[in-house]
């Protein structure tokens, strides 16, 4: 299959077809590897909640950044942006919560833990989905206020330092 190439709203090139959803998924599984492979790598995070919350700030802009930039590099780069802060929050966020938990109760914490990541992911992609199909640069940028909005509050929120 070739990947094609067609404009969408706004004038925007849009990439469909295997190869170019290919190069994309690359490019976050590759940012997403190296962010689990360097929050593994740490032995102690200083500040941890300052950290996982800025870092979901930033990943806001890269959504947001996706949602606006029509070029495949500028694209590229914010998926591997993006998969490198979500890969090492993911890690550092569930060995957090090992580490809090008593052990009587952490397989019950971490099953509802990965029943919100991963449990609700179909909701997620059908309402992502549909507002796609309506504007997908909306889809990013609204994704991207989301998280940025999110993660600016948590980093004024008086519990999220104490997270270490």
């Amino acid at each position: 299959m070739r990947t094609s190439e067609r404009t969408g709203a706004g004038g925007r090139r849009i990439y469909s077809g295997f190869e170019g959803d290919l190069q994309n998924a690359m490019c976050a599984i590759d940012g997403a590897s190296t962010g689990m492979v360097a929050a593994a790598a740490l032995k102690r995070t200083p500040h941890r909640g300052l950290m996982l919350a800025g870092l979901g700030a930033v990943l806001g802009l890269g959504l947001i950044a996706m949602g606006l930039e029509p070029k495949f590099a500028a694209i590229a780069v914010a998926l591997v942006v993006t998969g490198l802060g979500a890969g090492f929050n993911n890690v550092q966020f569930a060995s957090w919560m090992q580490a809090r938990v008593g052990r009587a109760l952490l397989g019950r914490v971490m099953s509802v833990l990965m029943l919100s990541a991963v449990g609700l992911m179909p909701i997620s992609f059908a309402i992502a989905g549909a507002v796609a199909q309506v504007n997908l640069a909306a889809m990013f940028i609204a994704a991207g206020v989301l998280m940025l909005g999110v993660g600016t509050w948590a980093l004024f929120s008086p519990a999220i330092p104490a997270i270490e």
